[in-house]
């Protein structure tokens, strides 16, 4: 699972996360380093996060602006340690850009949606995002969906 946004006694600008375990029940958590912004008001969380194969997770990060302000829509990978962190220690995990998606969510020449928030990878291997409209508040009402092509080449 990931966090959206850092917590308030973790290092600035990274954000966490999780691993749960079942048999233990028990949290383990990894450091993800989000991008910066400069824009007044602005800030970057992660949207979402998806299991790519045994090692490899997705996430989206982006910033909270929408139309021509739009900057980060983007989807990261980051491979999932096989062990365990010390406990009390937030490794940082290694990110590597897999798609820019601001350029798919700025193709129909209409508003640029600030929440890119959904992805998956279907049964037949396409990725797919979406984006959520926040049922029309500070939104135009729109939703959407984006087939980013496919996961063996893009992730």
């Amino acid at each position: 699972m990931a966090l959206q946004r850092e917590l308030s006694t973790d290092p600035a600008g990274v954000v966490r996360i999780g691993r749960y375990d079942v048999a233990t029940k028990s949290w383990t958590w990894f450091g993800y380093r989000l991008e910066t912004t400069t824009t007044a008001g602005d800030w970057i969380g992660l949207s979402e996060i998806v299991a790519v194969d045994r090692d490899t997770l997705a996430v989206i990060e982006r910033d909270k602006l929408n139309g021509p302000a739009a900057k980060v829509k983007r989807v990261y990978t980051v491979t999932a340690p096989a062990r365990d962190p010390a406990a009390g220690t937030l490794p940082v995990l290694h990110k590597k850009l897999a798609i820019d998606v601001l350029p798919a969510l700025r193709a129909g020449n209409g508003w640029t949606q600030e929440k890119l928030e959904g992805l998956t990878i279907g049964g037949d291997g396409t990725v797919y995002a979406i984006t959520d409209n926040d049922g029309l508040e500070d939104a135009t009402g729109e939703t959407v969906l984006l087939r980013l092509g496919p996961a063996r080449k893009l992730l």
